[in-house]
């Protein structure tokens, strides 16, 4: 057997911090994130007759892909605008391998045909760069089933398949997926919230959401050690690594001076960093490169 791989209930990675079972202890902030209505202790749990009917035969990466929309009621913060923004994003496209399990999360402003395009360009243009193909995709029957949709797909031979109107259970890969993440996200916020109030904004969604998927799809299988990326791309990685240099989303992060950065001198005795706030990381980006939000002007880069 491969002794690389992980067996056990910790995820190793190469930090020196001691290794200790956090399985008993509770966060206040994921506590308020995902508390939901349970089923009664007396209830037998029903058995799943079709269990992963969604994703047979679905055995490379590529094969099918479940998309759904996602929707907030707060327009979300861009990179770019320093919180000023006239149009926020106001929902977010996310989609899921069926073979890797891998997500990929594209937030937009508008959830009509013509930007839903873009972002299955953008998502086939991702794909095409680690050698993978978008064979099918399977969706609810409402935004994807528009004409300039179908148009696309048929142009790039993408097959596409609907659940029924109001069946949200065929779609339920990626409904399951959106849960989770959006249990992720706003843990992340909750967390922000509790600690730092003065800058948490409820609008740094999107970069809750993107910092959530970041960590799931890098997070080892706990008995294969394996990542979703690293199943996507059929490449093995250092997913330790990239999870020891992870922090907790909104925590306080220090940056060099941008005098230093650059060789220059600075006085004595002026602060050689400045306090930002943590934002999570890029994937057109190093994950030793964080983004952080600059809590004076406003603006997030990396």
């Amino acid at each position: 057997a491969d002794s690389s791989l992980h067996l056990g209930p910790f995820i190793k990675t190469k930090s020196r911090a001691p290794v200790c079972d956090a399985s008993k202890l509770k966060c206040s902030a994921c506590l308020c994130a995902k508390a939901s209505v349970r089923s009664p202790s007396t209830l037998s749990p029903r058995r799943a007759l079709k269990n992963l009917v969604l994703k047979q035969e679905h055995l490379n990466p590529g094969d099918c892909l479940s998309a759904d929309h996602y929707f907030s009621p707060i327009p979300g913060r861009l990179l770019q605008t320093f919180g000023r923004e006239q149009a926020g994003y106001t929902c977010g496209g996310l989609f899921v391998d069926h073979a890797s399990g891998k997500i990929f999360n594209f937030p937009q402003f508008s959830a009509n045909g013509t930007e839903t395009v873009r972002t299955v360009q953008r998502l086939a243009s991702m794909a095409r760069d680690e050698g993978i193909s978008i064979k099918s995709i399977h969706a609810d029957n409402g935004i994807f089933a528009r004409a300039e949709f179908k148009e696309y797909c048929e142009l790039n031979r993408i097959k596409l398949s609907f659940c029924g109107v109001g069946a949200k259970h065929q779609n339920g890969v990626a409904e399951r997926n959106i849960k989770t993440v959006a249990q992720w996200a706003r843990a992340n916020m909750l967390h922000l919230a509790t600690h730092w109030p003065q800058h948490a904004s409820s609008t740094f969604w999107p970069q809750a959401i993107d910092y959530a998927i970041w960590v799931f799809n890098r997070m080892p299988n706990m008995v294969t050690g394996i990542s979703l990326n690293e199943i996507w791309s059929s490449v093995r990685g250092d997913s330790g690594s990239q999870l020891s240099r992870t922090h907790v989303f909104g925590c306080p992060v220090y940056v060099l001076d941008a005098a230093l950065q650059d060789g220059k001198k600075i006085p004595k005795w002026n602060p050689r960093a400045r306090l930002g706030l943590f934002l999570g990381f890029l994937d057109s980006h190093s994950s030793q490169v964080p983004l952080v939000l600059n809590t004076k002007t406003g603006k997030i880069s990396p």
